[in-house]
């Protein structure tokens, strides 16, 4: 077993209660200057004080210790370590333990262009002038780029702000203005109120020209949201969304909304989607503003979803924060749980946990079948290994435990639980145990033994189910994504449902193996397990079983969309794991899933047939290969037609969509052509929202170097950057050599927002013709990404996945593990990780069914 990691911590010969913080901010230099009071509780006698730092200045001369009224202690010496992020200040004498004290800092920074710390976003207006704003990005441990501080989350202080700004300019904090003060030469300061106690990862600032709208929660809670000047009409949809997301938090949690304002920022450069600092949450533009004339479905889904999970935050993981990083999932697993709560209740119509089993739960038991993935309570010791760790385990393999807890205690006692636990630990940290003991004491039931192993242990089981004699025969392992059987001493507390025509029954497998007797099995009932996906487990049916279920659903039973969803879900990943054949996979897909009409569900079966494209596909099977997803689809299609009717389902404009791409990608003439002339005639007759992504990808991939062309001039003129993005993304679709090159040299170039260069390598990482181009740039202007991108939080990490995971030979995970070796990136080392097994268990996929599948392509009729 590994040795523990145990946490860096600073010293506590001193604890931090509260910072006075004064920034003095140049948008011209892109420097400024701070000065920072640190109220200290001393400890003991030590005559230093380490906090973290980086990229900060200082002088001796501009550091001292104020003890009382009268005794000040000057500093003799101060010494930077960066490998350690911290500065040490020695004073003339002692500290006198036991007392109060202040201590005073001057120091300069830069506004830096990493998107870390407090950091320069450039943009342009509608005039096309270009302008750039300050603000900040804290979390998980930047907060140190911007002040001295005790950056962990559990040294809580409180915050007094107050900035120098140029006086055209909006300056922001996490609290209320109290007061603007002109300091001269076109310049204001402005202060703010006192933050209660919180993390130093929350304290956010943001300066910058701004337009607003203002609404108000049914509490009285002011509600703003800040948007580049002339699009404040754009930030209409996420204000509504957060009133009635407070209002829904406040009776849910049962405890009102912690602070008197809450503000929403569009970003234009942002690594991330958004941040939750308390009361000034900062946003992408695409996670932010909606168009009401021209954004499409899934951008409403993706802003309220944003907006929910980041309002969430402001309870769980600001109110009460983790006590350290290696239980970042508390924060964000349950985040995303009830923000897609949230957006349930208040767009009841979007199916909303239909679509989190498809992405959220399919996400990620596809990252958690890898050996290198992590449990969900982490280790974790260095700065630089919080980063690896805002992955899908801790967000969404996180929200999908909370998903089944929530089945297995009921709804109710969920909520007292949860209630219990903010209430006891508000404005303080707590830990995943904390969290069990109040749901043990709310529920009556024994949960950190129910929930140990799921979230200390790294993967999940796949049980294996069989009938005999009306009783179900149930027995659990490990599921790995390469199908290796491992003979591991693994076992977890597995809620077994089990549905029948004649209805459901709740048991528990708890032991590696088990027998449950059916009570009331009609003779040929299907049997169902895991009904509506509720457990984190994948079942492997018998083969009389799986045909029974198969059957079920071709006669129309009542089979819900979420077991359906399951079925494919599972299936597919047997069948990459070798325990079921891929040919199974592809036959059940066209004869089981013909008459499927629910988007969640295609979702799953479109990505699995990418997957299997991706491992399988030649250029000698790529005819067949689209021939068959033709077939597939087209009657989709027919029933769906181009354009939206009266009365459909509020998804069926999402399927639309991806089976439009779909068959676009596969060659579809009607919708190549369909496409193609729907572009033509966009200046007069715009096309519709819901079907921009598909037809702009569907035009470029079959048109050339003049439709690259095309929607390189669509971007460059986008009128938002929503609208940007699906050209961009749509611009990595094209299959023309000429363009692939001329788009990755345009990611070191200010065409290509910084925080966007990742959707050219995901676009390009995507296709087996494209994904070499893409890795191979990748490798050749390695110093120049690390030189951008170095220091950029998650992008890094994000591009090096997206690249490389997505091969199918051996020997490109010896060339991606060794140019790693020789060039690591450590905040991107899991990342690399996983890729390399993720390409190694493609290969093992096709060595052993490459046969199979091409027989089968081949014999289509």
């Amino acid at each position: 077993m590994a040795e523990k990691k145990v946490p860096v911590l600073l010293p506590t010969n001193v604890v931090p209660e509260a910072y006075k913080l004064d920034v003095d901010i140049d948008l011209e230099k892109f420097t400024f200057v701070g000065h920072v009071d640190i109220d200290l509780q001393i400890n003991d006698a030590n005559p230093s004080i380490t906090l973290h730092s980086l990229d900060l200045t200082y002088s001796n001369e501009g550091v001292h210790l104020a003890v009382g009224d009268a005794k000040t202690i000057a500093v003799t010496d101060h010494v930077v370590n960066r490998d350690e992020e911290t500065v040490t200040f020695t004073f003339a004498s002692a500290l006198p333990a036991g007392e109060r004290a202040t201590l005073h800092v001057d120091y300069n920074g830069d506004i830096n262009d990493k998107m870390v710390g407090l950091y320069r976003s450039q943009y342009k207006n509608l005039q096309g002038e270009k302008k750039y704003c300050a603000c900040t990005q804290m979390e998980p441990t930047d907060a140190r780029r911007a002040l001295p501080c005790y950056d962990e989350p559990a040294r809580k202080a409180t915050f007094e702000v107050s900035v120098k700004h140029p006086a055209h300019m909006v300056a922001l904090s996490n609290m209320p203005s109290t007061g603007v003060e002109d300091v001269g030469n076109g310049r204001l300061r402005t202060t703010y109120e006192k933050t209660p106690k919180m993390s130093s990862y929350l304290l956010a600032l943001v300066v910058g020209e701004f337009d607003s709208v203002e609404g108000e929660t049914a509490a009285g809670v002011k509600v703003r949201v800040f948007t580049e000047k002339g699009k404040q009409e754009q930030g209409k949809f996420a204000l509504m969304v957060a009133c009635k997301t407070l209002d829904f938090y406040t009776e849910y949690f049962d405890i009102g909304y912690p602070l008197p304002k809450s503000d929403m920022v569009a970003i234009s450069d942002f690594s991330a989607g958004a941040m939750e600092n308390w009361g000034l949450i900062t946003y992408r533009e695409t996670a932010l503003l909606i168009d009401e004339a021209n954004s499409p479905l899934a951008n409403r889904q993706r802003v309220a979803y944003v907006v929910a999970h980041e309002l969430a935050h402001q309870w769980f993981g600001n109110l009460v924060t983790m006590e350290w990083w290696g239980d970042l999932w508390l924060n964000e697993g349950f985040a995303t749980w009830v923000g897609n709560l949230a957006v349930n209740h208040l767009f009841p119509e979007w199916d909303i946990w239909i679509s989190f089993a498809a992405s959220t739960v399919a996400h990620a038991m596809g990252l958690d079948a890898l050996e290198s993935s992590h449990p969900i309570e982490v280790d974790v010791a260095r700065s630089a290994e919080v980063n690896e760790i805002f992955d899908a385990i801790s967000y969404h393999k996180g929200a999908s435990l909370i998903r089944m807890l929530v089945a297995h205690v009921g709804e109710d006692n969920f909520r007292n639980g949860m209630r219990a636990y903010l209430k006891k630990h508000k404005y303080g940290n707590a830990a995943t145990k904390d969290l069990w003991e109040a749901q043990s004491e709310a529920s009556g039931l024994d949960i950190h033994k129910f929930m140990y192993k799921w979230t200390r242990m790294t993967g999940y089981p796949y049980v294996r189910v069989s009938l005999e004699n009306n009783s179900l025969k149930a027995n659990q392992k490990r599921f790995l994504r390469s199908g290796e059987n491992r003979e591991e001493d693994l076992s977890w507390a597995i809620p077994l449902h089990v549905t029948t025509s004649s209805g459901t029954q709740k048991f528990l497998l708890s032991e590696f193996e088990g027998s449950f007797a059916l009570e009331n099995l009609e003779k040929d009932s299907y049997v169902l397990v895991n009904p509506d996906y509720l457990g984190f487990y994948r079942t492997l049916y018998s083969a009389p079983l799986l045909e029974r279920l198969g059957q079920a659903i071709k006669a129309g039973s009542t089979i819900s969309t979420l077991d359906r969803l399951g079925l494919a879900n599972d299936m597919v990943a047997l069948a990459r794991a070798g325990h079921v054949s891929t040919v199974d996979a592809l036959q059940m897909f066209r004869e089981v899933f013909s008459a499927e009409r629910e988007q969640p569900v295609w979702d799953i079966i479109l990505g699995a047939l990418q997957g299997i494209r991706t491992v399988f596909g030649t250029e000698a099977n790529e005819v067949a290969m689209n021939n068959y997803i033709r077939d597939l689809l087209r009657p989709v299609f027919g029933h769906l037609g181009w354009e939206a009717q009266d009365g459909e389902p509020a998804l069926a404009s999402l399927l639309r969509s991806s089976v439009i791409n779909s068959l676009g990608k596969a060659g579809d003439e009607e919708v190549v052509a369909g496409c193609s002339s729907r572009i033509e005639v966009s200046a007069q007759t715009p096309v519709s929202p819901d079907l921009k992504n598909a037809v702009y990808q569907t035009f470029v991939s079959n048109g050339g170097a003049p439709a690259f062309e095309r929607m390189l001039e669509m971007y460059r003129n986008a009128p938002m950057h929503e609208e940007a993005v699906r050209c961009l993304s749509a611009l990595g679709s094209t299959r023309d050599s000429d363009c692939i090159a001329k788009l990755l040299a345009m990611t070191f170039t200010d065409e290509i927002r910084t925080n966007d260069v990742y959707i050219v390598y995901m676009k390009l990482g995507a296709r087996n013709t494209t994904r070499p181009v893409a890795w191979q740039f990748f490798q050749d202007n390695y110093s120049k990404i690390m030189e951008v991108f170095g220091e950029g939080q998650f992008l890094l990490a994000r591009m090096v996945s997206v690249t490389t995971k997505g091969f199918s030979d051996s020997s490109r995970a010896d060339e991606v593990q060794a140019f790693f070796e020789k060039n690591p990136i450590e905040q991107a080392a899991r990342n690399v990780k996983q890729s390399v097994e993720a390409i190694r268990g493609n290969a093992a996929w096709k060595a052993r069914e490459e046969n199979s599948v091409n027989d089968f392509f081949s014999n289509l009729k």
